[in-house]
């Protein structure tokens, strides 16, 4: 696989809201082993447009604001192999490739393909990456498939195995808010006997838009198989659904635990795990000492970044008194998170520790 001055490529394919973030936070340098090498993308929008117009449309894509008005701050343009050349930087242009099948393609540039089309969910079809040259296929969404592991940031990505693992994924926008509470939890050697999540989610793309401008659409959630993958002792302990509302950015789980203790726990001894988690898990954790906050927190540039963003003053707690049962404490944990940035940052910030990981192998090989 070749290396691009020591850093590993990476093809983007799918951008649109996950998409975009990823590769605006690598070429923005958020982790200095990758390299975006190749950008793909397909929708009906490309559809009769000649090469030289399915480009600039990409590029309209990823220039157009999002839903909080951010814009990125690299210039985009387009050299006569209809690549795409970055901040005038033709040494190292940026391949485009527009269809629906990356097996159609050469990608052996590429290290890594940051999934993000919700197509390639399946180890058959990540397949189509594989032979295009791709060594590792990094999926945006929860693969429900038995073999695939889910990998986080800072809790489970050390078992990454370069030899092994060719198709992972990064789980969800969703099961990582509810990760990164729960671990923190365990991290205090508290026990988590039974867990329920309820979401307040915006808008997907499957989401009928007409239905649901003035309605809440209840739907099951796949972060619980995705939190298991990454947390085992949670198996059997974990169950939640999300509500869809016609919000475009920002969305808010509220966590129910029963959590078991040497004591009944007060709102004070979770916003200490809470603290203390979000000094373990820096990138993906933070506090938020505000009573009822809204989304738009989580759009901002302090917050959007991170996995979950715990509302601390809004923590419940209520012990759970029973003579002859262990110490167990009812507790409610809001934790809300951006849709696009946060999940995007977190995807590549997994690729990065990846990246440590193979460029350690191939060290020792040469050695």
């Amino acid at each position: 696989m070749e290396k691009l001055d020591d850093k590993l490529g990476v093809a983007v394919w799918g951008l649109g809201r996950i998409g975009i973030p990823i590769f605006e936070a690598i070429q923005n340098g958020e982790q200095p082993l990758l390299k975006v090498v190749a950008l793909g993308d397909w929708d009906n929008e490309y559809k009769g447009l000649k090469p030289l117009e399915q480009v600039k449309r990409l590029i309209e894509k990823i220039t157009w604001p999002d839903a909080s008005g951010h814009q990125p701050e690299f210039t985009l343009d387009i050299n006569d192999l209809n690549q795409i050349v970055i901040n005038g930087n033709t040494e190292e242009p940026i391949s485009v490739f527009i269809g629906p099948d990356p097996a159609a393609y050469s990608l052996t540039d590429a290290t890594f393909a940051a999934d993000c089309t919700g197509v390639f969910w399946s180890r058959e079809k990540a397949q189509a990456f594989l032979r295009a040259g791709i060594s590792h296929v990094v999926n945006a969404a929860p693969m429900s498939e038995e073999g695939i592991p889910h990998y986080t940031n800072g809790i489970n990505v050390v078992k990454f195995n370069p030899a092994e693992d060719d198709v992972i994924s990064v789980a969800s926008c969703s099961s990582k808010d509810f990760i990164y509470v729960a671990q923190a939890l365990i991290d205090k050697g508290w026990d988590l006997p039974g867990t329920i999540f309820n979401g307040i989610h915006s808008a997907t793309s499957t989401q009928n838009i007409t239905k649901s401008l003035d309605n809440v659409v209840s739907h099951s959630s796949g972060a619980s198989d995705a939190v298991v993958k990454v947390i085992p002792q949670l198996e059997g302990k974990i169950e939640g659904y999300v509500d869809r509302v016609h919000t475009t950015n920002g969305s808010k789980l509220f966590l129910t635990l029963m959590v078991e203790a040497d004591k009944y726990l007060t709102q004070a001894d979770i916003i200490e795990a809470m603290e203390e988690g979000s000094v373990r898990y820096p990138e993906e954790l933070a506090v938020l000492h505000a009573k009822n906050p809204s989304t738009n927190y989580v759009r901002t540039p302090k917050y959007r970044k991170f996995s979950s963003v715990v509302a601390t003053q809004d923590i419940i707690t209520i012990p759970y008194r029973r003579e002859g049962s262990p110490k167990m404490t009812l507790v409610q944990i809001p934790a809300y998170y951006n849709n696009e940035i946060g999940p995007a940052n977190s995807q590549v910030r997994v690729m990065g520790k990846m990246a440590e990981k193979i460029l350690e192998v191939k060290k020792h090989e040469t050695n």
